[in-house]
């Protein structure tokens, strides 16, 4: 469980808040984005927290893995915390955590065909090889008969190997 009443004091202890809280009291317009509610200090209507904050690695695992979060990919995750919280740096530190997570690591899939599994195709000699009547003359009436061919042409384009 996140304990908010500790991170609210945690971040009314931290320098570089107390500077933009007090900026607000004065009236200052250097922070925009930032207000208080009832000394909570809140950017664009999250929750601050310093930079420093001891409780960010759980918050993390509390976004990321927990059932709620689902070990889903970082910008989910980011997402997720976003819409609670703002921390300059944040979106580092969920990729960096993801990048950490053991299940997600464990079980991440390739979105890409394994590499050197393909085989070239063979070059055709005679690109008019294939060629074939598909249907034998037929009589339209007594007077004619006609006949359909469809000739089947392969074109091949030769790609250099990566």
């Amino acid at each position: 469980m996140v304990d908010w009443g500790a991170i609210q004091e945690e971040s009314m202890q931290n320098e570089e808040l107390k500077k933009v809280r007090e900026g607000l009291m004065k009236g200052s317009s250097n922070h925009s984005g930032y207000y208080l509610e009832e000394e909570r200090l809140l950017y664009q209507g999250r929750f601050v927290m310093p930079r420093t904050s001891v409780h960010i690695p759980h918050i993390l695992q509390k976004f990321h893995g927990s059932a709620v979060g689902g070990h889903s990919e970082v910008h989910k995750t980011y997402r997720r915390l976003a819409l609670e919280l703002y921390k300059k740096g944040m979106y580092k530190d969920v990729e960096e955590m993801v990048a950490r997570c053991e299940v997600c690591q464990r079980n991440k899939y390739m979105a890409m065909a394994p590499r050197g599994l393909l085989q070239p195709l063979a070059l055709l000699t005679n690109i008019f090889a294939s060629t074939r009547p598909l249907l034998s003359p037929t009589k339209l009436d007594r007077a004619r008969s006609t006949q359909l061919i469809i000739i089947e042409v392969k074109l091949i384009r030769i790609m250099p190997q990566i």
